[in-house]
């Protein structure tokens, strides 16, 4: 398999047709052979013997049973076997060569912004935290993603094996040696299953190889849902399992799925049913191995972080889903909501911005892409505030002005809308917040 992705290779990564390794091994064989063959016509041109009497090297047994005894001895083609081996070696160069492409370590983009996240780091481990956590913060989750490192950046999107690819390919910028390892993970989904996954290994000198998992935000580390099986070869590398026995596991004191008697005193509140109105999707809250979760039925089980100091309940697995918990006068925990923040990387700005626009809508209007679906979102200016064209649900959405925290929600008091800047103060991406509401 590897010969053929070589062929269709993307030549802006140098491409099978431009390595000089193949064409080394590819001219010496035919410069020989073309040679020869004029030799036959024109018996000028010089030729070049592929004929040798090798007896005389087999003497002993067992080798001399390879003699073959035509009268002139046993032939071999030493430059015809040199320069097959040479055309394969040449094949192999180019593969490895290859190999490392993908989170090749060469870029000028990938530099720079590697170095800008790691300036003032202490040591090589603060930086690869550094590293690691921009990675998990600025890559959005998406299938297909980017092939490459390089492209990676470019779509903030990827799966498990951009993120990865991206990671390696930052710290071996600034002289942190990093490699891309794959195996399987376990996650909770659809009532709990192992999946084909990549991550990282960092080495830290005595510390020897330190995994990290920027995709699943385990910035510093893997959790023991992580299964190795080797080191990343190759783009078409794949588990493919059809089936896996767990045959023994620990989870605390308890096991998965049973959920602990008597809560402790600080979850009480919070446990219990939820009723979404509109399609009568009801989610379990309880606490599990210490931890107050969700059982949303027939998709995922999640467990929470206790709340941070504004009151959001994140999971523990993505920075990207969170749990509000409102009361009622009675102080009573009466609702929930569930936010799901969805990324979309601005993947253009308008060519011509009207005139008309006021200054402080001028930064926002463009394109942005959720790679997830392969859908494109356009934000534009209208009737004086900003609007969204949905091309999912085939509708322009009106957003209301801002909030105090930079948040636009929509004309269905339902989502909000805020957007990311980079350094410079420029819009790179806008994130939709997409908000369930469960009641008690």
């Amino acid at each position: 398999m590897q010969l053929p992705l070589e062929f269709v290779r993307d030549e802006a990564t140098g491409g099978f047709f431009k390595n000089p390794l193949m064409w080394l091994g590819f001219g010496l064989p035919t410069l020989i052979f073309t040679l020869n063959g004029l030799h036959g016509i024109y018996p000028a041109v010089p030729w070049f013997s592929l004929q040798h009497n090798l007896n005389q090297f087999f003497t002993e047994r067992p080798f001399n049973a390879l003699k073959i005894a035509d009268g002139v001895g046993m032939k071999r083609r030493p430059l015809l076997v040199f320069f097959f081996v040479a055309s394969i070696l040449a094949l192999v160069c180019s593969a490895i060569i290859h190999l490392w492409l993908p989170y090749r370590h060469n870029d000028a983009v990938l530099i720079q912004k590697a170095q800008e996240i790691t300036e003032g780091s202490k040591d090589s481990w603060e930086a690869t935290r550094r590293l690691s956590k921009w990675v998990a913060e600025n890559i959005s989750y998406a299938i297909p993603g980017g092939s490459t490192a390089r492209k990676t950046y470019d779509i903030k999107a990827g799966e498990c094996g951009a993120h990865s690819l991206l990671l390696a390919a930052f710290c071996r910028t600034v002289g942190i040696p990093a490699r891309v390892v794959w195996g399987c993970m376990y996650a909770p989904n659809f009532g709990g299953c192992f999946g084909q996954h990549a991550w990282n290994e960092i080495y830290m000198g005595k510390g020897g190889w330190i995994p990290v998992d920027a995709t699943a935000a385990e910035t510093d580390y893997v959790d023991s849902g992580h299964i190795r099986i080797g080191a990343f070869e190759s783009l078409t590398t794949a588990l493919n399992a059809k089936e896996m026995e767990v045959l023994d596991y620990r989870v605390g004191s308890m096991k998965v799925g049973k959920a602990e008697e008597g809560p402790p005193e600080k979850y009480k509140a919070y446990v219990g049913n939820y009723t979404d109105t509109a399609n009568n999707n009801v989610l379990k809250v309880f606490v599990q191995d210490g931890n107050l979760t969700v059982d949303i039925p027939g998709k995922i089980v999640l467990a929470l972080n206790d709340p941070d100091e504004a009151g959001l309940w994140y999971s523990k697995i993505t920075n990207q889903l969170y749990f509000i918990f409102k009361k009622n006068d009675s102080g009573e925990v009466a609702e929930m909501e569930l936010h799901q923040i969805i990324p979309l990387p601005r993947k253009s700005s308008p060519e011509k911005l009207d005139e008309n626009v006021p200054e402080k809508f001028r930064p926002y209007p463009g394109k942005y892409f959720l790679a997830a679906l392969q859908a494109e979102f356009t934000v534009q200016y209208k009737d004086g505030s900003l609007a969204v064209d949905d091309p999912l649900a085939k509708q322009t959405i009106k957003l209301q002005l801002p909030d105090e925290k930079g948040r636009w929600v929509d004309e269905f008091d339902k989502n909000a809308i805020f957007f990311d800047l980079d350094d410079e103060g420029n819009v790179k991406s806008m994130n939709i917040d997409s908000v369930s509401r469960f009641r008690r």
